[in-house]
This record gives C-alpha cells, sequence and structure tokens, in this order.
C-alpha cells in the first residue's frame, strides 16, 4: 500500500454529483465535499486556512448574515475531504452558488492579511485544544498522527501566508 505522503490526485477518479433531495421543509440543510489532501501531506496546513479563510471571510456573511441561514462555514478534516455547509437555511439555491463564488473569490485573492491573520486564529483555537488521554491514543493508534505530527502541522499552519502555492 502506498504512504500518504505520496498522495495524488490522480489515484482518484474525480466525479461531481449534485443531489437536491427536496422535502416539505422550507428550510434545508447544504452540503458541498470535494477533496484535500490527507493531514500528513504537506499542503494539508494550506487547506485548513483556506477553509477558514472562505468560512470566516465569505460564507459566514454570505450565507448566515445575508441569507439568514442559522450557519455556514467549510469544515476540513484530517483524512482529506472538505464540506462546505449551511444548516437551516431557507435560500439552497443561493446557498450553493455563494459555495463557487466564494471558492473563485478566495482562488482569486480576493481577501486581506486581516483575513488570513482571522483565519489561523480560529484555526489555533480547533488546532490547540487540550486533547484528553483517551483521544490522544486513538489519534496515534487509528490515524497514526503523533505529537510530533501535530507539531509538525502546527508550524506548517504558522507559515502559511498569501503567496499559497499548492504542490499536488
Amino acid at each position: 500500500m502506498e504512504e500518504l505522503n505520496d498522495y495524488t490526485l490522480k489515484d482518484f477518479e474525480i466525479k461531481g454529483h449534485k443531489t437536491i433531495i427536496k422535502s416539505p421543509s422550507q428550510i434545508n440543510e447544504c452540503v458541498e465535499a470535494f477533496i484535500i489532501p490527507p493531514m500528513n501531506h504537506e499542503d494539508y496546513a494550506k487547506c485548513v486556512i483556506f477553509a477558514n479563510l472562505l468560512t470566516w471571510s465569505q460564507l459566514h456573511s454570505e450565507i448566515r448574515e445575508k441569507g439568514g441561514a442559522y450557519g455556514a462555514g467549510a469544515s476540513p478534516n484530517e483524512s482529506g475531504l472538505v464540506m462546505l455547509y449551511s444548516f437551516r437555511d431557507p435560500n439552497p439555491k443561493r446557498t450553493f452558488n455563494c459555495f463557487e463564488k466564494s471558492i473563485i473569490k478566495i482562488s482569486k485573492g480576493e481577501f486581506t492579511e486581516d483575513d488570513i491573520r482571522d483565519a489561523k486564529i480560529f484555526t489555533f483555537q480547533q488546532t490547540d485544544k487540550i486533547i484528553n488521554p483517551l483521544n490522544k491514543g486513538l489519534l496515534s493508534f487509528l490515524r497514526n498522527i503523533t505529537d510530533e505530527d501535530r507539531n509538525i502541522y502546527r508550524q506548517k499552519l504558522l507559515n502559511v501566508t498569501r503567496e499559497v502555492k499548492f504542490n499536488i
């Protein structure tokens, strides 16, 4: 089996699916997911900052504040998936358009240094939480994530700048 460090997009068949499940409710949950590198890939930290930048500079204000949803954001995970989401959303079509427009804006560099700083602050609030011994053992056993891996990841987060270049 290949090491996770050898991850490339060529390893996956990229498929797009658009599924809308109508319910009798006027309030909806919306999710869009896509593949990112897993935690031990050199670009994972950049993707996490990108997701939190997307959340706080775009999705929260566009979908929650202007669109009326109870919440919205982008949530990356260690296994290589990021989900854009909204919940209790009265405007799902608008939300899906906001997902796409927000990704394009961030990709074009339409954000400030303050936005990056805010994304890093939010990221470290999540990263620097105290891990209870049970979960620490599970991270080590199930995902092979050591304290050294967490420190390397933390340093990569600190090093993310506006000039993001991905090596996928």
